[in-house]
């Protein structure tokens, strides 16, 4: 975010920002993958969607909003699903043990995807 709120997305390699903010992790391994279609989506392989996982680490909700803003906006970003467990309804102490996030699920659409 720029000092007059504008959000700006920038190649991580040129980011002022810490690498604790954002948090590679590897590709779902091709047993889990199997295992999460055949217990959780009965066979349905278009429900599958977080095959390649990062984390964004926000100070603020704002930020995060903001980032999602303009993921939005951005014609090259579908946004599959948003699993918001900020939301007041959501019962952390029951599910999480309290933790709360904000899961998005996107496709990136270029040329190179859609081959």
């Amino acid at each position: 975010t720029t000092s007059d709120g504008e959000v700006s997305l920038v190649p991580w390699k040129t980011s002022p920002r810490s690498e604790s903010q954002v948090q590679f992790a590897k590709v779902k391994s091709k047993d889990r993958a199997i295992e999460k279609l055949l217990r959780s989506y009965a066979g349905d392989a278009s429900r599958l969607v977080d095959l390649c996982r990062q984390t964004i680490v926000f100070e603020h909700l704002r930020d995060l909003a903001r980032c999602a803003e303009k993921l939005g906006s951005d014609p090259q970003i579908q946004i599959l699903r948003i699993k918001n467990r900020y939301d007041v309804d959501y019962p952390a102490a029951q599910k999480s043990a309290g933790y709360r996030d904000c899961l998005l699920n996107l496709r990136i659409v270029c040329e190179a995807t859609l081959e």
